[in-house]
């Protein structure tokens, strides 16, 4: 190996060592610059969490859809999506804290609230699919490109 092939690789190892340094320190920083109560949402785990949501609004939309069926199993699968979206909405809530995506901060209190409208009308007896139609139209209204 020739010396500037050997200085080259010394160059591109300590590139990467430096590189790992940054990244695993940025989650200090933070620390140190965000108030003790400030909760960071890295982007890729917002979304990987919007992607699993849109799965499960895909799947309730699906289930929805068949109006024909009203099945006590098709009350048990809404709920059961209803239940999942639930799951990764606590996810991405900062909870009464702020976080640094602020459209997540300004509206999941009222999706929140929705999602427990539909989870509370799909439990009566006959369920009432309204309130889990309205949350998909929601989250369609907002998130479907035309």
């Amino acid at each position: 190996m020739s010396a500037s092939e050997k200085t080259a690789s010394i160059l591109i190892g300590l590139g990467v060592a430096i590189l790992a340094m940054l990244v695993s320190s940025c989650a200090t920083v933070r620390k140190a610059t965000y108030p003790p109560d400030f909760v960071y949402l890295e982007k890729q785990e917002v979304s990987s969490s919007m992607q699993r949501m849109a799965i499960s609004i895909n799947k309730l939309d699906r289930l929805l859809s068949d109006t024909a069926d009203q099945s006590e199993s098709k009350q048990e699968n809404v709920l059961s999506e209803l239940n999942n979206i639930e799951s990764i909405t606590r996810s991405l809530e900062p909870g009464s804290n702020q976080s640094n995506h602020p459209l997540i901060d300004q509206h999941m209190d009222n999706f929140r609230d929705q999602l427990m409208m539909a989870k509370s009308a799909i439990g009566q007896d006959p369920p009432n699919y309204y309130p889990a139609g309205r949350l998909i139209g929601q989250c369609h209204g907002c998130h479907i490109q035309q």
